[in-house]
């Protein structure tokens, strides 16, 4: 996260001077990507919410400068016009139309109440899927889901508590909560000297508790598997 805020700062200063006009030359007819928000559709494609996505599109040419010092532009995409800053350009180089599956990028943020993967340490070879509890400045707190299927694909993820009795660790239907039972829990350090253990963020889920098809991909290109209860875990 603190590379991903990193990055964007150093983008912003880029793209901007002191005095609020723009090191990057835009003209007109020039080719551009810009951002443009995802559709009710494509946000449902990618199981995401809106607000977890960013989407850019091109290429769009620059028709008209909207500003006196070039930091705005009138640009013309697919047969109609968008008005945007140089905040949310991009130099276009490709020859060819963004494919779809490149269009969006997945917002790294990690927020209360979504979907991580997360590693127990950076050499591990295997993730966990888990719940944000709690984020502070230093660490994300998760409660732990787990699977039995050593698939992902169709691998249906259930709670972790510790049953009261033996204080084993089980797998439990939220539904079905039972007073003294305890999530199994964990902490992960996110300062600026650890090492990034969520390796994706906003994980997308479906009702059944299954990850979407989209985050299945994500996570395939990881190179790294999933735990499976019982076995790796």
């Amino acid at each position: 996260m603190n590379n991903v805020k990193a990055v964007e700062k150093a983008q912003t200063a880029i793209r901007l001077n002191a005095d609020g006009t723009s090191r990057i030359q835009y003209r007109i007819g020039d080719k551009v990507g810009f951002y443009l928000p995802p559709s009710d559709e494509a946000a449902r494609a990618m199981g995401k919410k809106k607000k977890h996505l960013l989407q850019f599109v091109g290429p769009g040419e620059i028709v008209e400068v909207l500003s006196p010092n070039h930091t705005a532009f009138k640009i013309r995409y697919q047969g109609r016009h968008y008005q945007r800053n140089v905040m949310h350009l991009s130099k276009y180089t490709s020859p060819d139309e963004v494919p779809g599956d490149i269009q969006i990028a997945l917002d790294p943020t990690v927020t209360v109440g979504s979907f991580v993967a997360v590693l127990d340490s950076s050499g591990d070879r295997h993730y966990h899927v888990a719940k944000v509890t709690d984020v502070t400045d230093t660490n994300v707190f998760v409660h732990y889901y787990g699977t039995r299927s050593r698939k992902l694909r169709g691998a249906k993820y259930m709670p972790m508590y510790h049953h009261p009795g033996t204080n084993q660790v089980v797998q439990h239907d939220v539904q079905n909560y039972t007073r003294n039972w305890t999530k199994v829990t964990g902490d992960v350090k996110t300062g600026p000297d650890d090492d990034p253990l969520v390796i994706l963020a906003n994980l997308g889920l479906t009702e059944t508790m299954r990850l979407t098809a989209s985050t299945q991909r994500l996570l395939k290109r990881t190179k790294l598997r999933h735990h499976v209860f019982g076995q790796t875990w």
